[in-house]
């Protein structure tokens, strides 16, 4: 109860908005990211010579869970129907028993597999192609993105600060993680109040089925290798295999899918100490939990929404490109970041908390080496029991 009430005096003296803090060695602005990521493949699908107009056809697209809301949007799916030509497709998406779109785990493994029958391929980040022999990274387009964050309870930020002798908006990932699991006493040795706190108790989601637990576990492992260039041998290293062993086994990864584990934190500050999630949370983030400190990783892995066409029935691959034609519309692309939180996938003006969010300067890993982030998942993405 003490700790609940401090937390929110501490909320108050924040003046109640989450603070956000980007990193220190920050290199460019979204605006920027998009200039040097252009899609060659995207561009000559949309030159080459098309079908004029489609017979009736379904495509089945193959796109992970943090796109739920995105995708039941009527401009999306309807929107997109009412284009010319585009009446006669139906449009249909894997989902759980729930309706749930599936994890981005289940997505990539059932199309690996065969197990499902898909026209596009869409994961939750980028980097999950990477893994796959079937994925062909020359050929995806990126219409969204979106930052994990570590959210760091306030009052826990405070004391993290002062056991690091940093402000606590200057935390990094490899910091928070360290401190996953360690008595709060050992931390801040003779407050009786935080004595009383147990353990330091941090969360991400389950890697073996969620995009935002696989990128943070990449972000961790360039901080700790202290590398741009890096090439998987780092993982040997032992500052690099302490920082990924602390995260898959001191931090707890119950749950399956962000928004889930976002909702959880919000439910219940006090047993989330930190976690992470993604940027478009943050307005949330600042009504449940006020003061929280909002973290970018000084090395920050993108969690590309990216798209791979991957029907061959010429028909099926005709609707495809349009469905992310009209993804990639100027009108839905704002759509996505004011309404949705998503970073747009092309350069667009917007309004709204994505506009102050494009401006922010990160040290995002361009290109990052896939051997390294194959060795590093390897590490976390073991499938868990639950």
């Amino acid at each position: 109860m003490k700790r609940t009430m401090r937390i929110l005096a501490f909320a108050t003296a924040a003046v109640c908005f989450a603070a956000i803090a980007a990193p220190a060695c920050a290199q460019e602005t979204w605006d920027e990211t998009l200039k040097n990521t252009i899609s060659s493949w995207w561009t000559a699908a949309r030159n080459t010579a098309r079908i004029a107009t489609l017979n009736p056809v379904t495509i089945n697209m193959c796109w992970a869970s943090d796109k739920n809301a995105l995708m039941a949007d009527p401009a999306i799916v309807a929107g997109f129907q009412k284009v010319h030509g585009n009446e006669k497709v139906t449009v249909t998406f894997p989902r759980d028993s729930s309706g749930t779109l599936l994890g981005s785990g289940d997505i990539m493994s059932q199309w690996e597999s065969g197990k499902l029958n898909c026209a596009t391929v869409s994961p939750d980040a980028s980097i999950l192609g990477l893994r796959s022999a079937k994925w062909n990274a020359a050929e995806q387009t990126m219409y969204a993105s979106s930052m994990v964050i570590a959210v760091v309870n306030p009052q826990a930020a405070e004391v993290l600060g002062k056991f690091y002798n940093k402000d606590p908006k200057a935390l990094r990932f490899t910091d928070l993680v360290a401190a996953a699991g360690k008595n709060w006493s050992d931390l801040a040795p003779g407050n009786t109040e935080v004595a009383n706190w147990g353990t330091v108790k941090g969360h991400a989601t389950d890697c073996a089925r969620s995009a935002s637990c696989q990128v943070a576990a990449v972000a961790l492992a360039y901080s700790a290798s202290g590398q741009t260039n890096a090439t998987g041998r780092e993982l040997s290293d032992p500052k690099v295999k302490s920082v990924i062993d602390s995260y898959r086994e001191k931090v707890d990864h119950t749950e399956g899918s962000t928004g889930r584990l976002t909702q959880k934190c919000f439910l219940n500050p006090v047993e989330c100490d930190f976690f992470f999630t993604y940027e478009s949370q943050i307005p949330g983030i600042e009504k449940q939990i006020p003061g929280a400190i909002i973290l970018y990783n000084d090395r920050v892995i993108p969690a590309d929404q990216v798209v791979l066409v991957t029907t061959t029935d010429p028909a099926q691959r005709e609707a495809a490109v349009r469905f992310v034609e009209h993804i990639m519309s100027p009108p839905i692309q704002k759509l996505i970041a004011e309404k949705y939180g998503f970073r747009p996938g092309t350069v667009v003006d917007v309004e709204g908390p994505v506009q102050k969010l494009k401006q922010l300067r990160l040290g995002i890993v361009r290109n990052p080496n896939p051997v390294f982030v194959k060795a590093v998942l390897a590490n976390v993405a073991t499938p868990t029991s639950h």
